[in-house]
């Protein structure tokens, strides 16, 4: 099992496990997992990894603010849209703290970025916006039906870099609803084939796995998540 700390870092609690045999006196290259959410994901992932990989898990401070690109109402639901801060927090501030005190390869080809429902949109948003920084994406039922973010994957520029996508949704998410949430399945699809198209450089790929009686609950979060880690690295 990794070693796992627990730190405060700007007010928000990081949860970093290192990686297997990390030596910070003459570190060997490894790369690093940013996540959403603190360590829901990978929690019961480490226990079991043998793979050189820091994860790497942000608690969010109000997830409906950092994790989306731009404000909007839905029915009774604010979105703040503040994604740009919160990218440029990773960007500027978490990152060079990491390579500073945890020598950790700032290069994208080591960074990864992923998350579950809102915390997986907001990784394909920095993707999308600023993809010289992390070379891997880990899209777990990503929240598609966000207003216009479809409409914002079509009109981004094509990714010159090689940059590889793993994203699952679950064929019965949004399923319950009757709102704009109900759109979540289709809009993925619409989302991934565009995506596709985005991805220029020949060494980019794209994983993408559904599961048919998938729901959006935590259980099928992790399992993807696991199976995205193993896929990509």
């Amino acid at each position: 099992m990794q070693d796992v700390q627990k730190i405060l870092w700007n007010d928000r609690l990081l949860t970093i496990a290192m990686p297997i045999g990390y030596d910070e006196e003459n570190p060997k290259p490894f790369t690093t997992v940013f996540v959403q959410d603190g360590d829901d994901l990978f929690s019961e992932h480490i226990k079991n990894n043998p793979k050189n990989i820091m994860f790497v898990g942000l608690e969010p401070v109000e997830r409906n603010r950092e994790y989306t690109p731009w404000e909007a109402d839905v029915e009774q639901a604010h979105y703040a849209g503040e994604a740009e801060q919160y990218l440029d927090l990773l960007e500027f501030e978490l990152i060079p703290f990491l390579k500073e005190n945890y020598h950790i390869f700032d290069e994208a080809e080591y960074l990864a970025i992923g998350g579950g429902s809102f915390g997986a949109l907001v990784s394909l948003y920095a993707l999308l916006t600023r993809p010289h920084i992390f070379g891997h994406y880990i899209l777990i039922s990503a929240s598609m039906w966000y207003p216009n973010f479809v409409e914002f994957i079509n009109s981004s520029n094509e990714i010159e870099y090689p940059r590889h996508v793993y994203w699952y949704v679950g064929e019965q998410e949004g399923a319950e609803y009757t709102n704009i949430l109900r759109n979540m399945v289709p809009d993925t699809y619409e989302a991934v084939e565009l995506l596709k198209g985005k991805l220029a450089h020949p060494e980019s790929s794209l994983t993408f796995v559904t599961q048919p009686d998938g729901i959006h609950r935590q259980e099928y979060f992790e399992k993807y998540f696991d199976k995205a880690v193993n896929d990509l690295f």
